[in-house]
């Protein structure tokens, strides 16, 4: 498993360094599971293994990303939380209720804001 790298170039593996994982993107964040990565970058894509599996509308920044067990989460500007469901990004209806007052990280987990 080597340490994956995600610059304003792409994504890549620091033992290839030579070969972009992901090409021509900035990268704003990465995860492991146990069935490979996941990253999201400045363009409101997701992708899994290289491969764009989703993308959001336009004027949404992807912030993060997050899988586990039942699904992937992925963290965006405007406090929003969206699920990764086959191609599809589901927006959290309960979490998107909370725009604009002071929430916590998508999971409850790290100080509040």
């Amino acid at each position: 498993m080597s340490l994956l790298v995600g610059t304003i170039g792409g994504m890549f593996a620091l033992d290839n360094p030579t070969r972009p994982l992901i090409a021509d993107a900035t990268i704003n964040h990465i995860a492991r599971d146990a069935a490979g990565w996941w990253a999201v970058d400045h363009e409101a894509r997701i992708h899994h293994d290289g491969r764009t599996v989703a993308s959001v509308p336009n004027g949404v920044t992807l912030n993060c990303v997050l899988p586990v067990d039942e699904t992937i989460w992925v963290g965006a500007s405007s406090a929003r939380l969206y699920r990764v469901d086959g191609g599809d990004l589901i927006e959290d209806q309960g979490f998107a209720g909370r725009r604009g007052g002071p929430i916590g990280t998508p999971l409850g987990v790290g100080p509040r804001m």
